[in-house]
This record gives C-alpha cells, sequence and structure tokens, in this order.
C-alpha cells in the first residue's frame, strides 16, 4: 500500500528486477518539506535478503538521489530501521543524523533513527 499511495501522490518508484523477478524497490516521496523546503522523504527501501550485499540497495538509492537532486532537493530525509544492519547501511552510503526531524515521522515510528542524505 505505502508503494501505491506514494506513486498517487506523484512520488518515484524505482524497481530493481532479476530477469522478470522483483528483487528490490525504493520509493521517493514528492512533497518538499523543511525550514527551507529543501527535503524530500525517502518512503522506502527494501531489497529481497538474498540479494543483499550485491550493490541493489546503493543502486536504489542512486537513483532516489539524481530524481531528488532533479526536483531541485538538497536533502533526502530517511527514517531508517533501528538495526545494526539498516544503521550499517545507511551510514556506508554517507547518510548521517537529520538535522531537522518532520515530527510525523518519529511519531508513526518511535523506534526509528532520523537520518538524512545531503545531495
Amino acid at each position: 500500500m505505502e508503494l501505491l499511495a506514494c506513486i498517487n501522490n506523484n512520488g518515484i518508484v524505482f524497481g530493481a528486477f532479476l530477469e522478470d523477478k522483483l528483487i528490490g524497490f525504493a520509493s521517493l516521496k514528492s512533497n518538499f518539506f523543511g525550514q527551507n523546503n529543501e527535503y524530500l522523504e525517502m518512503s522506502i527501501i527494501q531489497v529481497s535478503s538474498e540479494y543483499r550485499g550485491k550493490g541493489i540497495g546503493k543502486n536504489l538509492f542512486n537513483l532516489m538521489v539524481i530524481s531528488a537532486r532533479s526536483l531541485g532537493a538538497k536533502k533526502i530525509y530517511i527514517s531508517a530501521h533501528s538495526s545494526e544492519e539498516s544503521q550499517a547501511f545507511y551510514k556506508a552510503i554517507g547518510c548521517v543524523e537529520a538535522e531537522e526531524i518532520k515530527q510525523v515521522v518519529p511519531a508513526n515510528e518511535p523506534c526509528d533513527c532520523q537520518m538524512e542524505f545531503v545531495i
């Protein structure tokens, strides 16, 4: 449902396929926010467990960065799962603790870490 909601609100969704099998996906919301309206929010990134560690998540994230930059965003906002694996992934691709917190996000996901990627 989250991907469909993203699409219905003019967001962008990417898929990673192996032949005709979907093995990963990511989505970027289209509404700007933040004090200077410089953030776009990543709503989800997921790679099937058997395909992790092969650069697929990084490639999906890079596609989001390219799209966000083309839309004029300066930062991507990420509500990252608190697991060690998720945190290691985001830190490895250059994400840091968010300077601004989108208050509705931690209210919905109180255990998530609020991060950002500066474009």
